[in-house]
């Protein structure tokens, strides 16, 4: 079950409009992203661990480091933000 994390702090709005290609993630982990069409944080957030791990060449390391950088941004995979939408 998703908690629904709308308006718990301001400046995970500025944290969820990040494009993925402007954090440090490597290649390997950023190409398995793209080839799932996530494109910036506020999208991966709302993505299952377990949805992530099923991917082609998504395995416990790219999650690490995923898990790394969100917990970074006072995030998590599995979250939900009904209201958000990608900037643009």
């Amino acid at each position: 079950m998703h908690r629904d994390h709308e308006g718990d702090q301001p400046m995970q709005q500025e944290a969820l409009d990040r494009p993925l290609d402007e954090l440090e993630l490597s290649v390997r982990t950023s190409v398995a992203l793209d080839k799932v069409g996530l494109r910036y944080v506020g999208e991966l957030v709302q993505v299952s661990e377990e949805a992530l791990i099923k991917q082609h060449r998504f395995g416990k390391r790219s999650m690490r480091e995923l898990t790394t950088m969100l917990g970074e941004l006072g995030l998590g995979l599995g979250m939900s933000f009904p209201a958000w939408s990608p900037p643009g």
